[in-house]
This record gives C-alpha cells, sequence and structure tokens, in this order.
C-alpha cells in the first residue's frame, strides 16, 4: 500500500487509541495488515528493470505519496476534533516504519536491513501472490483509503 494509505490508517487508530505505545504498535500491525492485501505496486522494483531505473521510479513514487500523504495528514489535524500529539506522531511513525525501512534498504543496500527487506517484501507484500495490474491496485488502494478516512473521521 502507499504512505498514504498507511499513515490514515494510523491516524484512525490513534483516534481509537489513546496510549502512544499501544497507537505505535497496532499501526505496525496494521501496516503489515494492509500490506497483506493485494495492492498492485509491486511494478515499482520489478528486478527485470535496471537497478537505477527502479531507484528514480520508486523515489518518484515516494515523493510524490508522501506529499499526499502529508496533504492527507494536515487535512485531517485541521478538520478533525484534537488528539493528543504524541498519540498522533507514534500512530504516525509505527504506521510509517515498516516501508521507511524497506526503503532504506532499496536505496543503500544496508546488509542489516536484508532480512527484514526480505520478509517484508516477499513474505508479507501481497501475501496471497495475486497479481495485481496498476488500475486494479489502485482502486482496492482508493477503497481502503476511504474506508480508513471514514473510519478516521
Amino acid at each position: 500500500m502507499y504512505l498514504t494509505v498507511h499513515a490514515t490508517a494510523g491516524l484512525a487508530l490513534a483516534k481509537y487509541i489513546p496510549n502512544p505505545i499501544l497507537a505505535f504498535v497496532a499501526a505496525v500491525l496494521s501496516h503489515l495488515v494492509l500490506d497483506a492485501i493485494p495492492h498492485g505496486d509491486e511494478y515499482l522494483t520489478d528486478n527485470r528493470l535496471p537497478l537505477l531505473f527502479r531507484r528514480r521510479r520508486f523515489l518518484g513514487a515516494a515523493i510524490l505519496d508522501s506529499m499526499i500523504m502529508l496533504g492527507f495528514v494536515l487535512l485531517y489535524i485541521y478538520t478533525t476534533p484534537l488528539l493528543p500529539g504524541l498519540t498522533v506522531g507514534a500512530a504516525l511513525v509505527g504506521a510509517l516504519l515498516p516501508d521507511a525501512l524497506q526503503g532504506l534498504h532499496f536505496i543503500s543496500r544496508e546488509k542489516w536491513l536484508t532480512k527484514y527487506a526480505h520478509w517484508h517484501g516477499h513474505k508479507i507484500n501481497n501475501f496471497p501472490k495475486l497479481k495485481l495490474n496498476w488500475q486494479a491496485g489502485m482502486l482496492v488502494q482508493i477503497f481502503t483509503l476511504t474506508a480508513l478516512w471514514l473510519i478516521a473521521l
């Protein structure tokens, strides 16, 4: 799933779980559950393409997604009743941390992240291994984002 979907899940959890530590843990778990759903973004890191091309595509998608996510988070903070900042922050960090570690490994190839990246990228992401094209994946992500946004409100 894109960062925007994960961040929205974190916001929804922060609304219902006031304890920052529990919100963080729940957000990490929600990330793993959401990533198990087929979501059609495997094309970003397709191993059949040159590494430099994959990195550029990945970074472009990550930057665009981060800007959209930031807009959603600011909109949420602006339009909803005030939630404890520590809880919101902890839930957002928990929701985004698994992809941040995955992205760090993809860009840097840090050895200490290799096992984690394999587990997250090949065991958790799209657990049923159902291949979706980009359009179908975007529909899944839009429906998931909409449902989470409604829960967060």
